[in-house]
């Protein structure tokens, strides 16, 4: 009976369901198509889908159904925000046609998987394009110059339609299509009616090689109620040797003797692969460029400064374009998505005389609707976001084509690639930033002064880690003055405070219900035995180097120079191939040094409420924490009491287990840096000990330095002692200048 009931209630259902829609469509029948326009338009979720969540089926003809490429659905699962411009006005006779019936793809020839370009870096390719057949999309972007692991042959993957979650224990070959493909065209709008076009196979011609380019132009024709040819959509994609540029010329043509109007919309890339990294979590942002016509009109400068966006943000509110932080009179100027060192950015063509960055078309200008949609993936836990971009209501006269063309750029963030033509004019070197959530907090100037420093001593030792190395020599000996003095001067607190401990606890038996009184004895007992608490500078060194550190943390870990670089010429895996082997240790200063792999993917673990990757063992991080407690035994001054020494001893801890297990997945070129300096610091500290104790062996430890008369230290103590003698003078006649200075006012 629960079975019958099932089946029933379903039918009962659909039954009701079918009989509405048929009564609404014989009371009003521009009903659906006002509908469908509006919804085109707005980039609203169709009835029936949840705004967050993907629709239960993916609607394809039986052809396509019936084909090794399944179609995938042009319904969007969520809410797609949008900003809309105002509707072009037909110009001249362009009224509206009559009512072309329903609209109907034609049916696509022998359709053919194309590709473009190579991963053979030999053919003079940056990139492989594989298109796809629904929608005339780009089913993969696969680049030639990088590699998915320094330690495989396999070329990185930089753009992939997503593949759908698989229900539990369900086998690989019964994954469902992808719900979109990256830049596959979504709809077309005609007089009204939508025709979805990304659940549509086109014909895909063969592809056209010249000596430097690659190209395949892609079709679909749009018939009426009778089958005649309304519109033709064309798409051509193009890729050029040496380009990281992928263009997309597209047109939509009037194939009827009367003007049309149509609303485009297309999808463009949206999250890029992940770096797959437990290390500072997922890096994956998104970068929205405009022109502020009201601070540089005339589109003079394209600003990226607050157009970045978090992934979060963007997943919470499914809101890319307008952005709530630019506001003002804004244009996009182009979209891009970012990982840790790789773009995708969808830009309008430049034209190839352009010289500024006034010649550079708005994005806005030709797409003024962008939306944003998320759909469920199994390759991350969380959905996989994808833009679209709409046009407003375009006029198309008899026998004429629109012009939709757009171009991509899918690359590394290198600042050689964008130092030249079209990308400079678009301001793409914004877009090269070493910073972990704050911009200002990690010193932008520094790491890039860091990163020039470091490419110069590349340039000379022809290895990153040996040019570490020097770096830290440098900074040492730069700092090596404040350093020793700053130990020189504990040493002696450490001393000086061991020797008035005694009277020191006299004064807290004393006083030890009257703190104002401890206090006031304390610093007169400091200046009759000469201690002086402000000239210990123990930390200030450390200060010194913490911005060298936090610009080189996030400069080692987001330069592209350093990914999958080697240090000490790569000796350790070369030493081990002679012997057969393949040791993967300091093989990739990117990422952590790997002396021993354990798991063949990053394997995360949970500690101290810190998440590291613990596929492997790294050595680094382990020596960093020897060498943190020696230095620690070097420079820390003999305890004055036993909260002293309680309190070092929970600072040794902390500093040498805590430090460590933070930087456990840190890119080895970082933890690198860091045990080069603290294993100096502990040479440089066994040199000071050795002075200090020379000094105190010879009775000069404890002199005072003559300041040299005319000095600035000099002058400093003749200022303060006249202003001293000054007030004395005042107090003693009985004046008060305090009270005359009131009296004035």
């Amino acid at each position: 009976m629960q079975r019958l009931l099932r089946i029933l209630v379903p039918l009962f259902a659909i039954g009701i369901g079918i009989a509405v829609a048929i009564s609404i469509a014989q009371n009003n029948p521009n009903a659906q198509k006002a509908e469908q326009e509006a919804q085109t338009q707005q980039q609203t979720a169709p009835p029936g889908s949840t705004p967050g969540t993907a629709p239960e089926s993916v609607p394809g003809n039986d052809d396509a159904k019936a084909t090794d490429s399944a179609a995938p659905t042009d319904a969007p699962p969520a809410t797609a925000n949008a900003v809309e411009a105002p509707a072009q006005t037909p110009a001249g006779d362009l009224t509206l046609v009559a009512d072309l019936g329903e609209l109907s793809v034609a049916p696509a020839g022998a359709a053919e998987l194309r590709s473009l370009g190579s991963t053979d870096p030999a053919d003079g390719y940056r990139m492989k394009v594989d298109l796809a057949l629904y929608g005339a999309g780009v089913d993969c972007i696969t680049l030639a110059d990088y590699l998915e692991h320094v330690d495989e042959s396999d070329k990185y993957v930089l753009l992939k339609a997503p593949a759908l979650p698989l229900p539990a224990g369900a086998p690989e070959d019964t994954r469902t299509p992808p719900y979109f493909y990256p830049f596959a065209a979504r709809s077309l709008t005609v007089n009204g009616e939508l025709v979805s076009l990304s659940d549509k196979k086109w014909n895909l011609e063969p592809v056209v090689k010249s000596e430097n380019t690659e190209s395949v132009r892609c079709t679909i024709t749009i018939n009426d109620s009778e089958g005649g040819p309304v519109a033709d959509v064309v798409r051509e994609y193009v890729l050029t040797k040496g380009s990281y540029d992928l263009q997309l010329r597209q047109y939509v043509v009037n194939r009827t003797d009367k003007p049309l109007h149509v609303i485009f919309n297309t999808y463009i890339q949206g999250d890029l692969t992940s770096d797959g990294s437990a290390y500072l979590g997922d890096r994956r942002q998104f970068v929205t460029a405009y022109f502020d016509n009201g601070y540089a009109p005339n589109h003079q400068v394209i600003f990226t400064a607050r157009g970045f966006v978090g992934r979060s943000t963007v997943l919470k509110d499914l809101m890319i374009w307008p952005n709530s932080s630019v506001g003002g009179a804004t244009e996009l100027a182009w979209l891009a998505s970012e990982n840790r060192y790789f773009n995708a950015i969808t830009h309008c063509p430049v034209p190839d005389k352009a010289t500024s960055t006034s010649q550079v078309p708005a994005l806005q200008t030709t797409f003024p609707t962008v939306g944003v949609e998320a759909y469920p993936s199994n390759e991350a836990p969380e959905s996989h976001l994808v833009f679209s971009l709409a046009t407003s209501t375009i006029p198309i006269a008899p026998g004429g084509q629109a012009d939709l063309s757009l171009a991509v750029y899918a690359g590394p963030r290198d600042k050689a690639v964008f130092s030249q033509f079209p990308y400079n004019l678009m301001n793409f070197a914004e877009l090269i930033r070493y910073e972990l959530g704050c911009t200002f907090c990690t010193f932008q100037w520094l790491a890039k002064f860091l990163l020039a420093f470091l490419t110069f001593l590349h340039a000379i030792f022809h290895d990153w880690g040996v040019a570490i190395i020097i770096l830290v020599v440098i900074v040492r000996l730069l700092l090596h003055p404040l350093t020793k003095k700053a130990q020189i001067n504990m040493m002696k607190m450490g001393k000086q405070m061991q020797a008035i401990q005694p009277e020191m606890e006299k004064l807290r038996e004393k006083y030890k219900d009257d703190q104002q009184s401890l206090n006031a004895e304390m610093m007169k007992l400091y200046r009759e035995k000469g201690v002086n608490p402000a000239n210990m500078l123990g930390c200030l060194p450390m200060f010194l180097q913490m911005p060298i550190w936090v610009a080189l943390y996030a400069m080692l870990y987001l330069a592209i120079q350093l990914r999958h670089q080697p240090a000490f010429y790569n000796v350790f895996h070369n030493i081990s191939t002679w012997f057969g082997g393949d040791w993967q240790f300091l093989t990739d200063l990117s990422s952590p040094d790997r002396f021993l792999v354990f798991f063949d993917k990053p394997h995360v673990v949970s500690l101290l409420l810190i998440q590291f990757n613990a596929q492997s063992l790294n050595i680094l991080p382990i020596l960093m924490a020897a060498f943190f407690f020696f230095q620690q035994k070097f420079t820390t001054p003999p305890p004055a009491n036993d909260q002293a020494k309680q309190q070092q001893r929970i600072m040794q801890v902390m500093v040498v287990l805590l430090f460590p297990v933070m930087l456990y997945s840190a890119p080895s070129g970082l933890t690198l840096y860091i045990l080069a300096s603290t294993g100096i610091g502990v040479f440089d500290s066994w040199i000071v000990r050795r002075h200090v104790r020379e000094l105190e062996e010879s009775g000069k430890l404890f002199e005072k330095k003559e300041h040299k008369p005319g000095g600035f230290v000099d002058r400093l103590q003749k200022a303060v002692a006249a202003k001293q003698n000054q007030v004395q003078q005042q107090t003693g006649q009985g004046s008060n200048p305090y009270k005359k200075r009131n009296k004035r006012k």
